[in-house]
């Protein structure tokens, strides 16, 4: 994401404050677990392909995968820290195996696209 850029995501639009603010705390988690996954994909920070201004697999993909959470986002309208916290770990432990999946095949599809671009 350009330096630049609003602090929030296309998503986040339609959703509550409290919504808003459990997008963010998941986008968190899922940058965090995407740049171990892609460290162990082969995709390092400093490989050449990936280093860009414009380019943050990471983040790019944690907003990508985010869209995954927008129905129980949408519900959440009564603001509590400490709660919210709690809730998208929960959340997002609940759909950790299905985020893998969804990783693995965006991961493989990006994999191919270079191979067939190189």
């Amino acid at each position: 994401m350009k330096a630049n850029a609003p602090n929030h995501f296309p998503i986040t639009l339609n959703l509550s404050a409290e919504g808003q603010y459990r997008a963010n705390l998941l986008v968190g988690l899922l940058h965090s677990e995407l740049l171990v996954l892609l460290s162990e994909s082969g995709f390092c920070s400093d490989d050449e392909a990936l280093l860009s201004t414009e380019l943050d697999l990471a983040a790019d993909l944690s907003k990508l995968l985010l869209w995954d959470f927008y129905p129980p986002l949408l519900e959440a309208d009564k603001p509590d820290n400490e709660k919210a916290m709690v809730a998208m770990a929960v959340l997002y432990q609940q759909r950790e195996d299905r985020l893998y999946l969804l990783f693995r095949s965006t991961i493989s599809k990006l994999q191919q696209f270079l191979l067939a671009v190189s």
